[in-house]
């Protein structure tokens, strides 16, 4: 089995004083968070920061204390098991800005509305790990 290592984070703001998420739509029309493959000699943090910068046009600042990680088979490509680590990130008064290239589009949401709009249960889980995070 081959495995692809990514990294990206869970990216949100606070708007009136709710937290909202950077949800993206992927060119094959799933939605997620912003990551990416690392290249060579990236630690996590510096991968997250720059698949973030590239995908939706933001400078973050990563939370410590906050890294989730999700294994899952890539369908279009038998034997790779794909390894994704998600740290937390926020950012103030900026545009999301998508890279065509990459992504259909990028939303802000609520918690509840992403959580809604991710299809898969293991972005949800992640998603909530991160709210509660948050929130405590």
């Amino acid at each position: 089995m081959t495995h692809e290592y990514s990294c990206g984070a869970v990216v949100f703001t606070l708007q009136s004083g709710e937290l909202r998420y950077v949800i993206i739509r992927q060119r094959d029309g799933s939605y997620g968070f912003p990551k990416g493959h690392m290249e060579a000699g990236e630690t996590v943090p510096q991968t997250a920061l720059r698949e973030i910068r590239e995908e939706v046009g933001l400078q973050v600042r990563l939370v410590e204390g906050f890294s989730q990680k999700v294994s899952y088979p890539l369908p279009q490509k038998r034997s790779v098991l794909k390894h994704v680590t998600y740290l937390l990130a926020s950012f103030e008064d900026q545009e999301i800005v998508i890279e065509p290239k990459e992504l259909r589009g990028a939303e802000l949401l609520s918690y509840e509305a992403a959580l809604s709009r991710l299809q898969h249960e293991s972005s949800r889980e992640v998603l909530r790990k991160a709210n509660t995070f948050l929130t405590r």
